[in-house]
């Protein structure tokens, strides 16, 4: 089961990164509207919000399953740009988990 999938409670086995982003089960938000337990979803990884580091919001703290590692926490600049593209292009964009 994924981390996400857990943290939001879904059943098992839990959802992929694609399947968290289906209508019947999250919606796109704001950056303004982030709050902890959201989640901010690249490409074919998700990871939660765990709350602004900052109080210009330009950081946040990133929680994931990081494999050998386990689950970690880290700070990661707003928005987190992969491959130079801003969220609703392939960088992280906020979603939130639909009420059961």
């Amino acid at each position: 089961m994924g981390f996400v999938s857990a943290a939001w409670g879904l059943k098992p086995p839990g959802l992929n990164t694609y399947g968290l982003m289906g209508s019947d089960t999250a919606h796109q938000i704001t950056k303004d509207d982030l709050q902890p337990g959201d989640a901010l979803v690249a490409g074919d990884h998700t990871v939660l919000f765990g709350g602004w580091a900052d109080a210009s919001h330009t950081k946040y703290v990133a929680l994931e399953d990081n494999g050998s590692q386990g689950t970690v926490s880290h700070v990661i600049p707003y928005p987190h740009l992969l491959g130079r593209r801003r969220p609703g292009e392939g960088g992280r964009a906020p979603v939130r988990a639909l009420s059961p």
